[in-house]
């Protein structure tokens, strides 16, 4: 079965090939080329992915292929044996595990967590359902699994409420702003 990041990472292949002449023309600027990479192929990619619950398999396969779209714009090959950390830093460009993140962040704290208490996002997402059963084996990778990692990694707190409470810093837009921004433009993270 095909998933809908699946289905998203055909449609940012097949953009990135049809503009293969821009990736190829030695007249253009890296600068150009990443910016063009940023506006057309990288939403694409991303489409929706405020919501997704991925593993960590997952997020290695979209990063392969990103990484084999910055050697192409940068004109090197697999075997000339580029770290992944220089290829970023020659383009300017985080990973895609940063742009998962700050997507989800964006849309935890700039949207759900400031939303009114009643609301169905609100309450389909921060509420916990009760009883029930499980099958066996490890449960999948919850969508609410993947944002205490991201807050745990941010150093945030995992409590919604209460003094210090992660509530209370997506209360000030204009530093949550900042945090998201700077999750994908601190490049020396990863």
């Amino acid at each position: 079965m095909i998933v809908r990041w699946q289905r998203d990472l055909g449609k940012a292949l097949g953009k990135f090939q049809q503009m293969k002449q821009v990736w190829r023309n030695r007249r253009l600027k890296l600068r150009t080329k990443v910016r063009c990479y940023q506006c057309y192929v990288i939403p694409i990619l991303l489409f929706g992915s405020e919501y997704w619950s991925m593993t960590d398999a997952q997020v290695t396969q979209l990063e392969r292929v990103h990484s084999r779209c910055m050697r192409q714009m940068l004109g090197v090959k697999l075997s000339d044996r580029h770290s992944l950390s220089w290829l970023r830093k020659q383009c300017g460009l985080a990973s895609i595990a940063q742009y998962l993140m700050a997507g989800r962040m964006r849309w935890l704290a700039g949207h759900v967590l400031r939303m009114g208490e009643g609301r169905l996002p609100h309450v389909a997402l921060l509420s916990t359902p009760a009883g029930g059963w499980r099958s066996r084996g490890r449960p999948a990778t919850r969508w609410a699994d993947r944002i205490k990692k991201d807050l745990h990694q941010l150093g945030l707190p995992l409590h919604r409420l209460g003094a210090g409470g992660l509530q209370e810093h997506c209360a000030d837009r204009q530093a949550w702003r900042q945090l998201v921004y700077g999750i994908t433009h601190h490049l020396h993270d990863q």
